[in-house]
């Protein structure tokens, strides 16, 4: 009797040490399964790069370790202001945001770009983003004339293309890039140290267009036919994972004046209205009440944010043309080539739940001014 109470005495005290341990082991925090982020930008206010950092800012599941912007949509240093005004707007201090090249790769690309459109234009070839707006030099200057006050927040100095370097180094195969802009910037540190690539855990892109015509000329998007060279580097880069969201999902994503009005009703923050009042949608749907447009960058922080809105895709090799003398300069095409990469290029994605992505941020912006 004495032999089996001891039995059972050792046994509770084993349980007891185990116990103990998982309660501890449970106390340790768990390791941060955030997704983390490089977002690379032409950075507008609100729709489309603003509203994609600003979910992405919000997202629980995403840690965005910097921001580096590049003259596209706007120039470079604007960029960085509109940046930091929306981080300020989401009550973010701690994201580094870097500015990045002021110019394509090619000497003498913007200049050129226009009369290439001019001379054959596509559907929005009167949208060339910083080609038709005077140079922006000075971050802090146009933010203090823009918004009327001095920013809590400054760019961290250096260059974005060895930041981008650096955050691949810092978390080598968790890293995803995110291109929202012309790719001059990942373009460069892919040229200064070739192989950093190969630290990236993915690179997703807004731009280009595979079976669907371009929008800035017949045949080319924006973003490519801006840095037609960047983007053939990227593309052609041995990244382990790339993801492309074209012009052949983005346009099937709509935004008409209706929903765009019952976003602009839901903003209680003055200041994140003021962004969507400055952004381009509204004095154009206020001109054409009836026309319709895209939300192309917000797609792709969707995708990073919550995998599951992607319901078709096909994963093609893919390259640009990067030859200026070539008729067809910037556009994207699936190849054949073996030399090229493989992409994954979005088909269809579920839009009630983008939209969803998109509300759930605006409405959760407090007003706090």
């Amino acid at each position: 009797m004495k032999r089996h109470l001891f039995i059972i005495l050792l046994m509770l005290s084993v349980f007891a040490i185990y116990s103990c341990r998982d309660d501890k082991n449970n106390e340790k925090p768990e390791p941060d399964k955030r997704t983390k982020v490089l977002i690379d930008t032409d950075m507008v206010e609100g729709f489309d790069d603003g509203v994609a950092l600003m979910m992405l800012l919000s997202a629980t599941n995403v840690d965005v370790v910097g921001v580096t912007t590049v003259t596209g949509n706007t120039w470079a240093q604007k960029g960085a202001a509109c940046g930091i005004r929306q981080m300020e707007i989401c009550h973010v201090d701690s994201v580094p945001i870097i500015v990045g090249s002021e110019y394509p790769l090619r000497e003498g690309r913007m200049s050129a770009l226009k009369d290439e459109v001019s001379a054959n234009p596509g559907p929005d070839y009167e949208w060339l983003g910083a080609v038709n707006y005077e140079r922006v030099d000075d971050w802090r200057n146009f933010y203090v004339e823009h918004y009327g006050e001095q920013p809590s927040l400054s760019p961290t100095s250096g260059d974005a293309s060895d930041f981008i370097i650096k955050m691949l180094h810092e978390y080598p195969g968790e890293l995803t890039l995110l291109a929202i802009g012309p790719c001059t910037n990942i373009a460069k540190a892919l040229k200064k140290e070739p192989g950093v690539e190969r630290l990236a855990k993915e690179i997703v892109y807004m731009g280009g267009s595979y079976f669907v015509g371009g929008n800035t000329t017949p045949y080319a998007e924006f973003n490519v036919i801006f840095d037609p060279e960047a983007a053939a580097v990227c593309l052609r880069a041995p990244f382990a994972r790339q993801t492309i969201a074209s012009l052949d999902v983005c346009n099937k994503v709509t935004m008409d004046k209706n929903r765009y009005d019952d976003m602009c009703s839901r903003i209680t923050d003055k200041r994140l209205l003021q962004i969507f009042h400055n952004c381009f949608h509204y004095s154009d749907f206020q001109k054409h009440p009836d026309m319709t447009s895209y939300i192309w960058d917000v797609i792709s922080a969707a995708v990073i944010i919550d995998e599951d809105i992607v319901k078709s895709s096909m994963t093609v090799r893919v390259d640009v043309q990067d030859n200026p003398l070539k008729p067809e300069y910037g556009r994207t095409f699936v190849t054949d080539s073996t030399e090229r990469q493989y992409a994954r290029v979005l088909t269809e994605v579920d839009t009630d739940r983008i939209w969803d992505l998109v509300y759930k941020v605006i409405e959760s912006i407090d007003m706090t001014h």
